[in-house]
């Protein structure tokens, strides 16, 4: 019994190792094996690729490129061109709050110049042309080469005219600023000082808001 005890103590105790297992064990070459929770391996997990929201795949959240999610795409308000630039934000602001100057409109536009109004980022205009005729007002710009931004309301009809007919005029859009407000904003641009006349149509609203403001 006693050369049995003997024997059994002397066994060296042997350990076993799961190599390569899911926990947290160190593989063959001594690298940590993968965990199936990680982020990255397709299991599921919030930014590892694999369609989960935040990963650069192609959703709607902040960070992965997609419009609208608040990282510097266009149009999805978080200060980027589309969103509303300079001149329309003071527009937008000025239309809905502003006291507005008043003004009469010439009746032809040989008079238009009775009638001035100037590109100012904090004045707007209440324009009142006569009943059943259209009602004439002149731009005066002071400087070559620029673009003046045209902001009223979307009911109101205009014309704008230049001498040499040398205006380059961008389509009238809703102001991106407040795109829901009915508030127009037409780009032009003058090649020359020359004043500009603004010709308003016969028909509709008599009493029109007006806001230029010159594009830097």
């Amino acid at each position: 019994m006693q050369r049995l005890r003997a024997l059994a103590w002397s066994i060296p105790v042997v350990t076993l190792a799961f190599i390569g297992c899911d926990g947290d064990a160190a593989d063959s070459n001594g690298d940590a094996a993968v965990d199936s929770t990680e982020s990255g391996d397709g299991d599921g997990t919030t930014g590892d690729g694999d369609g989960d929201t935040g990963d650069g795949d192609g959703d709607g959240d902040t960070g992965d490129g997609d419009t609208g999610d608040g990282d510097g795409d266009t149009g999805d308000g978080d200060g980027d061109t589309g969103d509303g630039d300079d001149p329309a934000n003071a527009a937008c602001d000025a239309l809905a709050n502003a006291t507005p100057q008043l003004l009469v409109a010439a009746t032809s536009a040989a008079e238009a110049a009775t009638a001035t109004v100037v590109p100012d980022g904090q004045v707007v205009y209440t324009v009142t042309l006569p009943e059943g005729a259209a009602g004439f007002v002149q731009l005066q710009i002071a400087d070559w080469e620029t673009t003046q931004a045209f902001f009223t309301t979307a009911d109101i009809d205009y014309q704008i005219t230049v001498e040499s007919n040398s205006q380059v005029e961008q389509p009238r859009e809703p102001a991106a600023a407040c795109p829901n407000d009915g508030i127009t904003d037409q780009r032009v641009f003058f090649p020359h000082w020359t004043p500009a006349t603004i010709e308003f149509s016969a028909t509709g609203p008599r009493e029109v808001p007006l806001m230029i403001i010159q594009q830097q």
